[in-house]
């Protein structure tokens, strides 16, 4: 059965990977009814129409402060919001962290603690104080900030994305940059109509080595390239700290520190629980598991080595064979994509063994490509007579002195250049490398795939009108 939301937003207009960052009966699905359905899909609609009267942009000048905001200072979103201040040490760039936003009081708390002491640690100026707010609008009103970071569960990010568009801040969204197609589109529109600069934090389109990959395969070095895959597997021992999404629970966590109503949003409303809110990824309400997490990085690397947006059709399976701890979403995943360009990806993941981690591989009829962990890159020609004699077998690191392949390096690297692609472009109001709607269609493939399992069957994709159907 589909637990998630898809309707909410159905209208035309509209480990650092370290720790990312509930009983629900079938009755408390009933109680989420068709008018709660339309009313908060016109209020979603209506968001789109903000957009025009927007404020402007704040223009800034290449040194000039530039102040950001982060929304969902979770433990992904501290990580990330080091990352950004790490990247701003090491490159000079001139930014400030000056709001921070949380319907979890610990977090906020927490957050200011941590961009205090990164400033110190970074040696970055202090100019203004950091204010905090539960409502993240409140702190979107603060004309001081010029750009925003949303890290927030991923169901909430579209009416979190409006709201930031609407107040003419630029923004960094964590990926998924959407839960659903329509959500999407939604906010594409609105994108369209704003002059926001919009980064999506699939951030490997930061990392030179898969852009080295499309160069190689589209001179034909590699040949015909009719089939790649795509992996991500992990492992965790049964009482390791956040194993398999399972995060640990801030003791200060309770009913009087934590806004429920604002967690579930467009989601069907079930009592406060402590492991949905902070366990989110594990339920389909509020994710698409391995889709969103984990899948939606490798295929759009994919997407973007072979040069094609979206799949025509894809059939997925899996099951919850190792976590039987309640969760909805699967622990072991398969998802099998067809495109018309005339190739398909096998994607799969699990979290029992982690051989090779994570990467893809690129297979064609005269040698492949496989990139590891975002770290390296392995050019392997067919033997003869089948190879290109031009073909060097070689490997290529990202960084170039990350000789080891390692993960964590070239981790921390992608993300923050990735933060500086999108301060760059806030100064020089260029298209960032993930733009919007480069992370709508990794939203919508991963959707899709998601569809496919809940649904039992394969599903397509309609191009002209931007609709999954089977």
């Amino acid at each position: 059965m589909n637990y998630r939301n898809k309707g909410v937003f159905e209208t035309k207009e509209c480990r650092l990977e370290i720790q990312q960052f509930g009983e629900n009966s079938m009755s408390d699905k009933k109680d989420f009814t068709r008018r709660e359905f339309l009313s908060r899909s016109g209020k979603i609609a209506a968001g789109v129409g903000t957009v025009l009267a927007a404020p402007a942009i704040n223009v800034l000048g290449a040194n000039d402060k530039i102040y950001l905001g982060i929304i969902g200072p979770g433990r992904r979103g501290r990580a990330i919001t080091m990352l950004c201040q790490q990247m701003a040490a090491e490159k000079k760039k001139p930014v400030e962290f000056i709001g921070v936003a949380d319907i979890f009081e610990g977090w906020r708390e927490q957050a200011v603690r941590e961009i205090q002491r990164n400033n110190a640690r970074f040696e970055l100026e202090e100019t203004k104080d950091i204010e905090t707010y539960a409502d993240h609008k409140k702190l979107l009103e603060n004309k001081d900030i010029d750009g925003v970071i949303v890290a927030t569960p991923e169901h909430l990010h579209a009416q979190h994305m409006l709201d930031v568009i609407a107040a003419g801040k630029d923004l960094y969204i964590e990926k998924p940059m959407v839960h659903t197609v329509e959500e999407g589109k939604t906010v594409v529109a609105a994108a369209k109509k704003s002059d926001c600069v919009i980064q999506c934090g699939t951030m490997r389109r930061s990392v030179p080595l898969y852009y080295q990959a499309r160069d190689l395969i589209k001179s034909g070095a590699i040949g015909e390239v009719h089939y790649t895959e795509g992996w991500w597997h992990r492992n965790f021992k049964d009482d390791e700290p956040g194993a398999a999404w399972r995060y640990e629970i801030p003791e200060d966590a309770n009913e009087d520190t934590i806004i429920w109503k604002d967690f579930i949003g467009p989601a069907p409303f079930v009592p406060f629980d402590t492991q949905r809110y902070f366990q989110w990824r594990c339920y389909w309400e509020y994710s698409n598991g391995i889709g969103s997490d984990l899948m939606v990085h490798q295929m759009d690397v994919i997407n973007l080595v072979m040069g094609v947006t979206m799949p025509k059709s894809v059939v997925s399976s899996g099951d919850i064979y190792r976590w039987k701890d309640g969760r909805t979403s699967p622990d072991t995943w398969s998802s099998v994509f067809e495109y018309e360009e005339g190739f398909q990806a096998n994607y799969r993941s699990q979290f029992s063994n982690k051989h090779q981690e994570f990467g893809i591989r690129i297979m064609g009829s005269e040698g492949t490509i496989e990139i590891l962990m975002s770290a390296l890159m392995n050019i392997f020609p067919e033997p003869a007579p089948y190879g290109n004699e031009k073909l060097e077998k070689k490997t290529v690191y990202y960084p170039e002195d990350n000789t080891g392949g390692n993960f964590m390096t070239a981790h921390f690297e992608s993300v923050k250049d990735h933060f500086a692609n999108w301060i760059d472009c806030m100064v020089s109001r260029d298209k960032p490398s993930c733009d919007v709607e480069t992370g709508y269609y990794g939203s919508a493939l991963s959707s899709m795939a998601v569809d496919a399992y809940q649904q039992g069957k394969r599903l397509y994709w309609d191009k002209e009108r931007e609709k999954v159907y089977s």
